[in-house]
């Protein structure tokens, strides 16, 4: 869905998308990269009880796969990367995404509609050590997912 995200400002002058992830390790995951401990970005994580209903939710791989109708250069340069990772997982700041889950990503357009009543709970990351450190069993669990899903192939293949 980043793949059609990151062009909606060219297209209509804004970006009405905000990124809903049934992990909350995935939005850290992805939010380390905008933090600045200097400039005081620090991330904000929501966790919100929202009924997948409203959401948009997307596959990694379906994005990939119409990568070429959106952006060309993009989908050429990942067809390039799928020879060094497997079809199925991709690595992200060190943490392992099963590309077929649609745990991964899920978007709603311009608001969450009473937000106030869906949101538990807000945590605030000063420093990417304290964000770091709350990955790490989700980014152990990934790995251990994706060396699951690797021996059963493994094990199809020798039979």
């Amino acid at each position: 869905a980043r793949l059609y995200i990151s062009h909606l400002s060219e297209w209509i002058g804004l970006d009405p998308s905000l990124s809903l992830h049934d992990d909350f390790e995935t939005a850290l995951t992805i939010s380390q990269t905008y933090m600045s401990e200097q400039s005081k970005k620090f991330v904000y994580l929501f966790q919100m009880n929202v009924p997948k209903i409203m959401t948009i939710g997307w596959k990694v791989v379906d994005v990939q796969n119409k990568a070429g109708l959106v952006d060309k250069t993009f989908a050429d340069r990942k067809n390039r990367k799928k020879g060094k990772q497997s079809d199925r997982f991709f690595d992200h700041k060190g943490v392992w995404f099963d590309a077929y889950d649609q745990r991964t990503e899920r978007q709603l357009l311009y608001a969450i509609p009473f937000l106030k009543e869906r949101c538990q709970k807000i945590t605030v990351f000063k420093t990417k050590k304290e964000l770091l450190e709350r990955i790490e069993p989700f980014k152990k669990q990934q790995l251990e997912k994706k060396a699951k899903v690797d021996q059963e192939n493994e094990n199809q293949n020798d039979e």
